[in-house]
């Protein structure tokens, strides 16, 4: 398991952070958008994770890098974020 940051702040951070950079593509509260929803990315994604937003790993797959105005420790509350909102869908299918 990937083990971030879950608090309240880093949360709420990593929300508004999700709102201003991702939701675009990736839809609001990361429920679907016109491509992939993360709310279902799997484990190897999210170890790469920093690669993918930050270092640009999935340009050719139309992924833009944020490594001009995101930090490492943003993207690690955006992510925390996500993992959040994969477990409310989790939640809800039981």
């Amino acid at each position: 398991a990937i083990a971030l940051d879950t608090t309240p702040a880093a949360l709420l951070e990593g929300q508004m952070l999700y709102r201003t950079y991702c939701r675009f593509c990736h839809g609001l509260d990361a429920i679907a958008g016109p491509v992939v929803d993360l709310r279902y990315a799997t484990a190897d994604v999210h170890r790469q994770f920093d690669s993918i937003v930050r270092g640009g790993s999935r340009k050719a797959l139309g992924m833009p890098s944020f490594n001009d105005v995101l930090s490492a420790s943003q993207v690690r509350a955006i992510q925390a974020y996500v993992l959040s909102r994969a477990a409310a869908a989790a939640d809800v299918r039981r």
